[in-house]
């Protein structure tokens, strides 16, 4: 991500209630979306991150129904993400530095991103962890079982 500067821009209610809930939606910060909006405006390069939040927010809207899914949903994105090229190419991305190594704490903010992403969508509550996963080619060592959300 190249510098930034703050700049303060004064936005009518409405606008500025859509972007919180667009942010909240993939649980990115307003400033993060509202960037990702203008650089996608102007045709610059997208952050990959932000871009395959939105890729797994419609994929689970588009995939699971929010009263009724599998408590494995987690891992089942997961895999999703791992198997199809262009999620994965954009996790890399999200993931990796300039020197093309994995920065852990990247990884790791990542990762509860898009699982708490998926409880979004979903209206989800957590209610167990899975026991560590045992195969190597999982992008995740554990995760959270989900259930619908009960009042």
């Amino acid at each position: 991500m190249s510098e930034t500067i703050s700049v303060t821009v004064r936005l009518p209610k409405d606008v500025a209630d859509a972007a919180k809930q667009k942010a909240d939606d993939i649980t990115v910060s307003v400033s993060e979306e509202i960037t990702e909006v203008l650089a996608n405006h102007y045709g610059l390069p997208s952050n990959p991150k932000i871009a395959l939040l939105r890729d797994v927010a419609k994929h689970v809207k588009d995939n699971y129904d929010p009263g009724n899914f599998s408590s494995e949903v987690i891992l089942e994105v997961f895999r999703h993400i791992r198997d199809t090229p262009m999620l994965r190419g954009k996790y890399d991305a999200a993931v990796l530095g300039s020197d093309g190594k994995v920065h852990e704490r990247r990884r790791q903010q990542l990762h509860q991103q898009i699982a708490k992403t998926v409880k979004r969508v979903l209206n989800a509550e957590v209610f167990a962890r899975s026991v560590p996963l045992t195969t190597t080619d999982d992008l995740i060592k554990s995760f959270s079982h989900l259930r619908p959300f009960s009042d």
